[in-house]
């Protein structure tokens, strides 16, 4: 399985019950609002640029958005904060970290964000599946008042 293959990647719902997710394969995000009757209204998100495979994202307390951008094709994995209810078009992207190694899983407990880092990119790049990874990582941030 090449990375440009893969669909869905993360999911995060808000309190009121919208949902996110993230295309992993072309960069998107999606935003699932419940109706009163009927499917949900989908709508992309449109963004400063194009993520680099979204994957594992959870609402923070104020609201804003956390994404790991495993980035396969670059290798520059990131945690990013977006606000994704935010009036403005396109809507902003902070880099909170970079240089993170296919970051996948976040959970954030209080102003500590926690991220996996899968070190999946030898699955996934043509001609590396032979370069296993022989650790993988944890890794703590602190989420900043914005």
């Amino acid at each position: 399985m090449r990375a440009q293959q893969i669909g869905l990647g993360g999911i995060a719902r808000s309190p009121d019950g919208v949902l996110i997710v993230g295309m992993f394969s072309d960069g998107k995000l999606f935003k699932l609002t419940p109706q009163a009757q009927g499917k949900p209204r989908v709508e992309t998100i449109a963004l400063q640029r194009k993520l680099e495979n979204p994957d594992g994202m959870q609402f923070a307390a104020d609201g804003s958005l956390l994404v790991t951008e495993g980035a396969i094709a670059s290798g520059n994995g990131r945690l990013l904060r977006l606000n994704v209810f935010a009036p403005q078009t396109p809507k902003s992207i902070e880099v909170i970290a970079e240089n993170l190694e296919s970051p996948v899983n976040l959970t954030i407990a209080g102003k500590q964000i926690w991220v996996t880092e899968a070190r999946i990119r030898h699955q996934l790049l043509p001609g590396k599946e032979t370069e296993i990874p022989d650790r993988f990582f944890v890794r703590r941030f602190m989420l900043q008042q914005n």
